[in-house]
């Protein structure tokens, strides 16, 4: 696997890979595919309620797996949502 980040953040990716849930995993997947998305994006990806991503969001950000790069328009309910990324793109899993 060719990667320009550091050893140290790999090896940091390799220790908490085993400790993401079924949902954190998900998630981290469909970010990776669809690129930059909110939480109800993600929702209606996978199909889940957006309170189940939310908490999971929420967790993959204290892990460091995931960032907030923005904000996007709700077309739904015209709110401000916050936009995520994936702080690596690399084969996860």
């Amino acid at each position: 696997m060719k990667t320009n980040m550091q050893k140290t953040s790999l090896s940091a990716y390799q220790w908490i890979k085993p400790k993401l849930n079924k949902m954190e995993k998900l998630i981290l997947e469909t970010l990776k595919v669809y690129g930059d998305m909110t939480n109800f994006e993600i929702s209606v990806v996978v199909d889940k309620p957006v309170n189940e991503i939310t908490g999971r969001t929420n967790s993959l950000v204290k892990k460091r797996l995931v960032s907030q790069c923005g904000e996007k328009k709700n077309e739904r309910t015209g709110k401000m949502n916050i936009l995520w990324s994936a702080n690596y793109k690399e084969e996860l899993f």
